[in-house]
């Protein structure tokens, strides 16, 4: 063995560690970013397809509009829940009505093709389905502190 090789090595010993680390950290954030982002993407994306109706949002902000007094303030507030609920009530004998069609749509598309495309067009459909379905609506006649 040749002298230079029993030196003891020169440079931070601690340099390496120290890189690894930030390395790992900065790996960590980016990812944990990229997730977060999807995530709230994914929701706020889909509350932009999907918004909700509040009536009493709706009441106060048509109220304050046209500066009415607290009296048509509050009739306006029963007329508008009074339709939100009718409306509710079509949407419940609705929504049955539309998935039959879906999954009627469904089975028909998929009666076209073959084996090996209808297992792929029906998982294709069955998540595009359950992504429009993602999240039922809110029940805005609740307190947000019961929702």
């Amino acid at each position: 063995m040749s002298a230079e090789s029993k030196l003891p090595s020169v440079g931070r010993p601690w340099m390496r560690p120290f890189l690894s680390g930030l390395a790992i950290l900065l790996c960590g954030v980016l990812i944990g970013g990229a997730l977060t982002t999807l995530v709230l993407w994914d929701r706020l994306s889909h509350e932009m397809r999907h918004p909700r109706f509040d009536p009493l949002e709706a009441s106060l902000h048509i109220a304050e509009k046209f500066n009415l007094d607290d009296g048509q303030a509050k009739r306006l507030q029963q007329i508008v829940a009074e339709h939100d609920e009718r409306f509710n009530e079509v949407r419940a004998t609705v929504s049955p009505t539309l998935d039959s069609l879906s999954i009627n749509f469904r089975d028909e598309v998929a009666a076209l093709l073959g084996p090996e495309q209808t297992a792929e067009w029906i998982e294709e459909f069955n998540d595009h389905h359950r992504q429009f379905k993602k999240r039922p609506p809110r029940d805005f006649r609740r307190p947000p502190s019961e929702r």
